[in-house]
């Protein structure tokens, strides 16, 4: 908006075979859309206002909108918004991340320019920060429950197939250039309870749980230390507490992936050399197939919950970024 010298962020949609694409929210602060699993509702993230009225501003809020379209409708009401977030399997609720809120002391110590922190001390970084925990809500109720209740700050979670755990990535500090004291746990929804996965000196990152609920994935270049290296897949038994590599042979840099609906394999989006492609990667060997070999970056790659198609934006030297599909059947 170059007159109010803003940047607007609104969600289309253009159908998976190509076609007219038209604006599907008001925005003017829309981003992260996720399909329900069921296909019936688009969540996103609003800037909405905030109804403390101690604040000023707006905070981040999940909202849904009918995937036929119609009035999106606002689903938390968190006091410091939504961080991120993933789609319970049975489409009836969502599992986020939230920051820890905070009480009314601080907020007036804030307000009266009391703003000196300890950098690198509890949940501060280099700036003032706050822990974060697992949150969950209903579409029935709209009611908000926090389901963690411990000192961490969360960078990823995915929620079991079965409905009854998440798995996270969390750390207990904050300080600068620490990424390898991440840790990987999982918690019940019912009861909160945290447990611990991993413990080693390694950057985990992107957990993803497999179909049978038992085994779950996640990246690190490394399964004890923070080595100068790409980062591989591993896979995590949560009933054992035993890990292996996946990936094994595969050079790329894995980014982002996704298991396939009996779990066997992983497709996944790496860069391999100065490209970003797509690959089809056998988990039981670490053999690998290239699905989109055509030279250039692919990025923000989504992948069907059937593991049948895959969206993604795509670019070369010659070409600017756009949106294509693929099919990734065999």
């Amino acid at each position: 908006n170059w007159k109010d010298n803003d940047r607007e962020t609104r969600l289309y949609l253009v159908p998976a075979d190509g076609g007219e694409t038209f604006r599907f929210t008001a925005g003017p602060k829309d981003r992260d859309p996720k399909w329900s699993p069921d296909g019936t509702y688009v969540a996103f993230i609003r800037a909405t206002p905030s109804k403390d009225e101690e604040e000023n501003g707006k905070k981040s809020q999940l909202w849904l909108i009918p995937a036929t379209g119609g009035e999106a409708f606002q689903l938390t009401d968190v006091s410091e918004g939504v961080n991120q977030y993933v789609w319970t399997p049975t489409s009836d609720g969502v599992v986020f991340t939230s920051n820890d809120p905070k009480s009314k002391e601080e907020k007036k110590r804030v307000k009266d320019g009391y703003d000196a922190i300890y950098v690198f001390e509890g949940p501060n970084g280099q700036g003032r920060s706050s822990w974060s925990n697992i949150w969950k809500v209903g579409l029935s109720d709209k009611k908000c429950q926090q389901v963690t209740k411990e000192e961490i700050r969360v960078s990823g979670l995915d929620v079991s197939p079965d409905g009854q755990r998440v798995a996270l990535v969390y750390r207990r500090e904050n300080a600068r250039n620490r990424q390898n004291l991440a840790e990987i746990g999982m918690a019940r929804l019912d009861d909160g309870e945290l447990v611990r996965l991993t413990e080693n000196k390694a950057p985990e990152s992107r957990v993803r749980w497999k179909p049978n609920s038992r085994e779950l994935g996640y990246l690190a270049p490394s399964d004890t230390s923070w080595e100068l290296r790409q980062d591989r897949l591993y896979v995590m038994d949560g009933e054992i507490n035993e890990h292996r590599l996946v990936s094994g042979p595969f050079e790329g840099d894995i980014s982002n992936f996704v298991w396939s609906a009996d779990g066997t394999r992983a497709l996944i989006e790496a860069g391999a050399k100065t490209n970003r492609l797509i690959f089809d990667l056998d988990g039981s060997n670490g053999s690998s197939r290239e699905i989109l070999a055509n030279p250039g970056v692919a990025r923000t790659v989504s992948f069907s919950s059937d593991g049948k198609k895959a969206a993604f934006v795509w670019s070369d030297a010659l070409h600017a970024p756009d949106v294509y599909s693929i099919d990734l059947s065999p």
